[in-house]
């Protein structure tokens, strides 16, 4: 609250030297999971903070999927910021992955934490603006990464760093087939006989 009244106090200038951004869960009142209790007051004024900030170029979220729903103004603003080169979407759906496909900007770097898969048949697809990312941070995935094809390609992305994940290992290289650094840690490689057997050759 004290960051957005400090912004708008002087929204035009202030916002013009905003250039890295990273919202924390604490800010919408949240200690773990969320509640109803959550404190969306400031997402309003966060969006319109987002909108004037012509210069952003790197901005971490949580929560987003929720936000999307109960508060679309936050889309609004991160579909039309026109300079971000990386984006952090943290306990993210298909709401949050659809938006990076209709977003302004072509973030080089994509960072997705907590990803839940329950409405998109293909819940990593490709956009226009996920083919420009060269680098993509995934943790936290349950049943994303598995063996049910057809799965899209991102061939641009050379850096993969996957962490606290369950995932099929081919249906990652279907997935990310121009890998050059690939990063993994507690990672359990589910195999599935369905899955196309792949792998990297630039790796």
């Amino acid at each position: 609250a004290r960051f957005c009244a400090f912004m708008r106090a002087d929204l035009a200038t202030r916002a013009r030297w905003l250039r890295d951004l990273e919202v924390r869960s604490g800010a919408f009142g949240i200690q773990g999971h969320l509640r109803e209790t959550t404190d969306l007051s400031q997402i309003n004024a966060l969006a319109e903070i987002i909108t004037q900030a012509a210069n952003l170029q790197r901005i971490q979220i949580p929560c987003i999927e929720y936000l999307l729903i109960m508060r679309p103004c936050i889309g609004k603003a991160l579909q039309a910021s026109p300079r971000l080169t990386e984006v952090g979407l943290l306990d993210a759906g298909s709401r949050a992955l659809e938006l990076v496909g209709r977003m302004r900007s072509r973030p080089r770097k994509l960072v997705f934490s907590r990803l839940t898969y329950v409405d998109t048949p293909t819940p990593l697809s490709t956009t226009s603006s996920a083919d420009q990312s060269v680098d993509v941070s995934l943790s936290n995935l349950r049943g994303i990464l598995t063996g049910q094809p057809p799965h899209p390609r991102w061939p641009n992305v050379r850096r993969l760093s996957l962490k606290d994940s369950v995932a099929s290992m081919s249906a990652c290289a279907l997935l990310f087939p121009n890998l050059q650094e690939l990063r993994l840690e507690n990672v359990h490689n589910e195999f599935q006989q369905c899955t196309p057997v792949a792998c990297w050759n630039t790796l």
